[in-house]
C-alpha cells in the first residue's frame, strides 16, 4: 500500500462481478473445512426463516456493488480493487489478533482499525445513507438558488450562460419543479458516495485505535456473522460498542478509551446476545458453522424480540 501511495506501484484491477460485502477471509473461518475460501456454511435468511448451505465465494455478496459509473468508465471497478487491497493488507493482521495477539505490533492495529473503518462503511445500508445525503444537499443548494429569480440570473451568468433573462426563468422554474416531483437525480452519485467514504477512510480509522479492544472467546456456543459484519449499540455505560463476529470461536468488541487489548472467555448468554446484534444488524442473512448455530439465533430472536438491537 505504502509503493501505490508513493506511486512507485499502480492500483490493481479487478474484473471481478460478484462482490463480497463482507470478506471471503472472514467467512471462510465459519465454514466447513476451516478457513476453506471454497468451503460452506449455513446461511439464514432473517426474513424468511430459511436455511441453506451456500459457498463462502457467493456468501454475502452483491453484483458489481462497488462498481460505479464515472467519467471514465460505465462501470468502473476501481472501489472493488482498493478493498480488495485494504483486505489483503489487514488478513495477516486478523490472523495475528485471533491466533497469536501476543505477535501483534503497532501496524497490526492500524491495518485491523483500518479495515474495521472500511467495514461500518461498505455496506449497502451506509452507501444509501450517503447517496441520500448527497442528494439531499444537492437539492438543498439548488433550491437556495432556483426560490431567488434575481439569484438565479446572476449565478447563471457569473458562470458563462449566454441564455436570455426568459430562457434563464424558464430553466429556474423547471428546476424548482423538479424538485418538487423529485427527478434530480446525480449522474455519478454512487461515485461521489464511495468517493466520500474512501477520503474519510482514513480519518475514521483513528477511532478504532483509540478503543479498547477485548477478544472474546465463547466457553459455550459459536457466533454467527452477517452480512453487514458488524454491529453498534450502546452498552451500560452509554458508550458505543462495536462488534465483529471473526469466527464462531472468536468477536472482537471495541468500547470505550484505551490502546489495550484484552482476552476473555465469555459465558451463552453473552454469546446468545452478541448473536441476537448480529440478527438485528443483518440485511438480509446471518451465516453459521452449521444449521444449529444459526437457528438457535432465529429462534431467540423471534421469542425475545425486544432483545434483538436495529441499526
Amino acid at each position: 500500500m505504502h509503493e501505490i501511495g508513493a506511486g512507485r506501484r499502480p492500483m490493481p484491477k479487478s474484473d471481478a462481478k460478484r462482490h463480497h460485502i463482507v470478506p471471503r477471509f472472514l467467512l471462510a473461518r465459519f465454514a466447513e473445512p476451516l478457513g476453506d475460501n471454497q468451503g460452506r456454511l449455513v446461511q439464514l435468511d432473517i426474513k424468511q426463516g430459511a436455511t441453506n448451505p451456500v459457498s463462502v465465494k457467493t456468501a454475502a455478496t452483491r453484483h458489481r456493488f462497488y462498481s460505479v459509473r464515472s467519467t471514465e468508465a460505465e462501470k468502473d471497478n476501481r472501489i472493488e480493487s482498493l478493498i480488495a487491497l485494504i483486505e489483503d493488507h489487514a488478513a495477516e493482521s486478523i490472523r495475528l489478533l485471533l491466533e497469536c495477539p501476543e505477535e501483534m505490533d503497532e501496524h497490526d492495529r492500524i491495518a485491523i482499525s483500518i479495515f474495521i473503518a472500511l467495514q461500518v462503511k461498505r455496506t449497502p445500508r451506509a452507501l444509501a445513507k450517503t447517496e441520500a445525503m448527497i442528494r439531499e444537499t444537492g437539492e438543498a443548494v439548488i433550491h437556495e438558488h432556483v426560490s431567488d429569480p434575481e439569484k438565479f440570473a446572476r449565478t447563471a451568468q457569473e458562470h458563462g450562460s449566454t441564455l436570455s433573462r426568459v430562457e434563464l426563468e424558464r430553466m429556474r422554474r423547471y428546476l424548482g419543479k423538479a424538485i418538487v416531483d423529485d427527478r434530480l437525480r446525480a449522474k455519478y452519485v454512487k461515485e461521489e458516495a464511495w468517493r466520500l467514504m474512501i477520503e474519510n477512510l482514513l480519518d475514521a480509522g483513528r477511532h478504532p485505535l483509540e478503543m479498547e479492544w477485548f477478544l472474546l472467546r465463547p466457553s459455550d456456543g459459536q457466533f454467527v456473522a452477517s452480512d453487514t459484519g458488524f454491529s453498534v449499540v450502546r452498552n451500560d455505560r452509554d458508550e458505543l460498542e462495536t462488534a465483529l463476529p471473526m469466527a464462531p470461536d472468536a468477536c472482537l468488541i471495541l468500547t470505550g478509551r484505551g490502546d489495550g487489548l484484552r482476552r476473555i472467555k465469555v459465558p451463552r448468554r453473552a454469546v446468545d446476545e452478541l448473536n441476537l446484534r448480529a440478527y438485528g444488524h443483518a440485511d438480509r442473512f446471518i451465516f453459521g458453522r452449521n444449521q444449529q448455530a444459526v437457528t438457535d439465533v432465529r429462534y431467540r430472536a423471534k421469542k425475545h424480540p425486544e432483545q434483538v438491537p436495529r441499526p
